[in-house]
């Protein structure tokens, strides 16, 4: 009877025994599974990043080109902007018809060098002076941004060109003697300035 018990026992402890070796081995297994995809998965990432620094490499190439063109490329060559001029009814108004002037409309025409109109992009300045007195007298002086110049751009049947225009009604009381207007282009690929300036006579 002793006998059977102990073989019993024995029986048991075999299985208990195995059970655990074949936990372990499964446990075992498994991690060899996950390492296995890790190493995978890090060597797919690894080639990425190759692919991804050699991509990088190869566009600083080419604007390292781009860039070399370009300096030996003068900015104005690309549309020829040879000067800038005042448009002929550049002036001062009663747009109200109250019989006082209310507003300044300043036309500005780029020119290529065979003085064909163009729309070249920049940026403008202009200022509105009294030179009457013993001192210069500033009245007005407007700023227009490359972004807020493009829109600005007017053709008609008469003409083509850049149309400003400001309210000149807390400035002027009375428009009875010349004042002058001084306009910058500042051409936004060359940043070269052109400089206009028109006496504005009174009717």
């Amino acid at each position: 009877m002793k006998a059977v018990h102990l073989a019993v026992l024995a029986l048991l402890l075999f299985q208990v025994f195995s059970g655990c070796q074949t936990a372990d081995q499964e446990r075992l297994m498994a991690m060899r599974r996950q390492m296995v995809e890790l190493e995978t998965e890090n060597e797919k990432l690894l080639n990425q990043f190759h692919q991804y620094q050699s991509e990088n490499e190869r566009l600083h190439k080419r604007l390292a080109r781009l860039t070399e063109i370009r300096e030996k490329i003068k900015a104005e060559d690309i549309y020829n902007l040879r000067r800038v001029s005042l448009g002929r009814y550049t002036s001062l108004f009663d747009q109200s018809r109250d019989g006082q002037v209310d507003t300044l409309l300043v036309y500005i025409q780029p020119m290529d060098e065979q003085g064909d109109i163009i729309k070249a992009a920049g940026s403008v300045s202009v200022s509105l002076w009294d030179l009457n007195g013993e001192e210069s007298l500033r009245l007005g002086q407007w700023e227009i941004g490359y972004q807020e110049l493009r829109h600005k751009w007017f053709a008609s049947v008469m003409t083509t060109n850049y149309r400003l225009k400001f309210d000149i009604t807390e400035i002027i009381e009375t428009f009875d003697s010349p004042l002058t207007l001084r306009v910058t282009f500042t051409d936004y690929l060359s940043g070269r300035k052109f400089e206009m300036q028109r006496l504005l006579q009174p009717d």
